[in-house]
């Protein structure tokens, strides 16, 4: 529920192109330690923002570009209220997420460089420790617009965090290190010797994914996400500046953005979240005689395997329809078959979905006819590749709106849906469309049939997840033969089996967690696998503990009274001492930690485990020694 309190209007003070009537105006967080101040200054907007009077960005231009035109501003009127927003659903990393601002909203009127005139909205609202704005600008006609904003660090000497799309995140970069060319990925990071400040988006709608670029001789990063052509009225996403004394407490403060993001309408309760499993790395793996192909045999044994285990669903990739036609299943598999099977047993099928079929047949069919056609087979979800990559191409703005356009047709048909390759990183659009599951926006394990290294996992989990939830397929089991396989990693897959259900954990946010690897090899490890299928299927609370981009990271995760942790660590190992103060005071609880061995090494000794009990309290600290590429998970039950 949204709530919104008017308390004052200001009467408008500023006229048009009048340096005389430059003016700061103040906007403290709840708390009062947070301040930012609304500038103007010679027809221009800025912002800065401080905290317990030190400062987390510098003076910055808020700049708008009006089909192609610097647009100047004045002030008309200033409105304030306090803004607070709480809301409760069964999905994802929190069951109940609540935030509030002291917010004010700044009626402009103004002209671009070729005299048109523009109206627009400023909203401002100031959250404890974050930051967020918006313009919404109104002009007749059809009109371009382009926000170029730029950003000034409050230390020259900060270093740089990024996404990189399907590869390692690049990271530990000063200004001077990164390329003034390139347009980087959000969520970016920065930290200097005092702080880490966040920069994202929420509530993108019809407006292109926002785009970093730098600015190396002035010392200052600006938004770049190309134009957009609107009718009237253009309607602008959120930025969101969130700063925090590490990585971990960024993560705990990314929720804002579903808090910003519009409620769902109509029903729902048909998505599950969950855990499936996958065929598309053990195709051409050979288990006691039994070999797994594309067929209706292989598929069922799958489902078997999912419903044995309590996993929600299997997922069937590419080529289980013929090159040119997404709506005919290949003879080898009987399609309904598999489905109808999945769901007698309890194990809901999704089916993926891309636009290679174009490339023979010319002709790309309607989404809302795959959508229609596969429900109509009973399907749970579709997991949708290379959007705007394969077939119809579109503009940044063009694969925004088709991308939730494809969302909002999934719905339609009680479909869940999860993005791969390159998707827009829509963070809290799953507030608004629950059935929008999940996404790839980070290198999955074994993308293009590359292992991504124990330090990638790391940077990944920091930098990747800030954004939302990813489907990282994560949880190879045999380690030592999977290089071995049809369709296993070019590279050497170096990691441990404690590591890997960590690294489950860690991706797995209360939304479609996808299991890599085959059912025997699970099942051959049962004792370690019992971990993962004590999983729940999304979390009352997350917290993320203890996260190092250069080293390791710590998430907990609680279901009812139980809490669930995972712990992965790069190359170097190491031995943690951890804090359990998250857990409840005066409770004794038993622990079960599911650990490397003494032995264990990402390279040398990659399936060598043990798992071991102890009894903790809120007042214990929790000694592990990690191995080098290792981790470990543990469970939480209250005695």
């Amino acid at each position: 529920m949204n709530k919104v309190y008017l308390s004052f209007i200001l009467l408008g003070f500023i006229l048009l192109h009048s340096c005389s009537k430059d003016f700061i105006e103040n906007i403290k967080s709840p708390d009062g330690l947070t301040i930012c101040n609304v500038e103007a200054d010679c027809d221009s907007l800025y912002l800065k923002v401080s905290y317990k009077n030190k400062s987390v960005i510098k003076k910055s231009s808020l700049i708008l570009n009006v089909d192609s035109s610097f647009v100047s501003w004045n002030i008309e009127e200033i409105s304030s209220c306090y803004w607070e927003d709480t809301f409760s659903q069964r999905i994802g990393e929190n069951s109940f997420l609540k935030s509030a601002a002291n917010e004010k909203i700044f009626n402009l009127t103004g002209k671009n460089a070729k005299g048109s005139k523009i109206n627009a909205k400023l909203f401002v609202r100031v959250f404890n420790k974050t930051i967020a704005y918006r313009f919404i600008i109104v002009k007749d006609g059809t009109f371009k617009v382009e926000e170029k904003s730029s950003i000034y660090p409050a230390s020259d000497n900060s270093y740089f965090y990024f996404p990189n799309g399907e590869y390692e995140p690049i990271g530990n970069k000063t200004l001077a290190d990164l390329n003034k060319k390139k347009k980087y990925f959000t969520p970016v990071v920065w930290n200097d010797d005092r702080q880490y400040i966040k920069l994202h988006e929420a509530s993108v709608h019809n407006y292109p994914e926002m785009k970093i670029g730098v600015d190396k001789k002035s010392q200052f990063i600006y938004l770049y996400s190309g134009e957009a052509l609107f009718e009237n009225n253009a309607e602008l996403p959120w930025r969101i500046l969130s700063f925090a004394d590490d990585w971990a407490e960024l993560h705990n403060s990314k929720y804002i953005s579903y808090n910003l993001s519009k409620p769902s309408e109509g029903d729902f309760s048909w998505v599950k979240p969950g855990l499936s499993s996958w065929d598309w790395r053990v195709r051409g793996c050979s288990f006691d005689g039994f070999r797994y192909e594309l067929n209706t045999e292989s598929l069922k044994r799958f489902i078997d395997f999912s419903s044995r285990n309590g996993i929600d669903y299997f997922l069937i990739d590419a080529h289980w329809y013929e090159d040119d036609n997404p709506l005919l299943p290949v003879k080898s598999v009987d399609i309904k078959e598999v489905i109808n099977y999945g769901n007698n047993n309890n194990v809901g099928i999704w089916l993926y979905y891309d636009l290679g079929y174009t490339k023979k047949s010319g002709k790309e069919v309607d989404f809302e006819k795959i959508a229609k056609t596969y429900s109509g087979w009973g399907a749970k979800g579709i997991k949708y590749g290379f959007l705007g990559a394969i077939g119809t191409k579109y503009t940044p703005q063009g694969k925004v709106s088709k991308t939730e356009e494809v969302i909002k047709i999934a719905g339609k048909y009680k479909l869940m849906i999860d993005f791969h390759d390159n998707p827009i990183p829509f963070s809290g659009l799953e507030r608004t469309y629950p059935n929008y599951l999940s996404r790839e926006y980070c290198h999955a394990q074994m993308d293009r049939r590359t292992a991504f290294s124990p330090s990638g996992f790391v940077k990944m989990a920091c930098i990747n997840l800030l954004a939302g939830a990813i489907d990282q397929t994560n949880g190879i089991y045999e380690l030592n033969k999977i290089k071995e396989r049809e369709r296993g990693p070019k590279n050497d897959y170096n990691s441990t089996i404690a590591s890997e259900n960590a690294r489950v954990l860690v991706t797995h946010t209360g939304h479609l967690t996808v299991l890599i690897d085959a059912p025997e090899a699970y099942e051959n490890k049962s004792e370690m696998f019992d971990f993962i299928k004590q999983l729940p299927k999304c979390w009352d609370e997350s917290r993320y503990l203890d996260m190092d981009f250069n080293s390791h990271v710590t998430v907990a995760r609680r279901n009812v009274d139980t809490w669930f942790l995972g712990t992965v660590y790069n190359e170097n190992g190491g031995k943690q001492k951890l804090k359990l103060d998250f857990l409840d005071d005066n409770v004794q609880y038993e622990v079960t930690l599911y650990k490397d061995s003494p032995n264990s090494h990402y390279v040398n000794n990659k399936e060598e485990y043990e798992i071991v009990k102890t009894f903790v309290s809120s007042k214990s600290v929790l000694s592990v020694d990690i191995a080098p590429g290792g981790g470990y998970s543990a469970i939480f039950r209250k005695i």
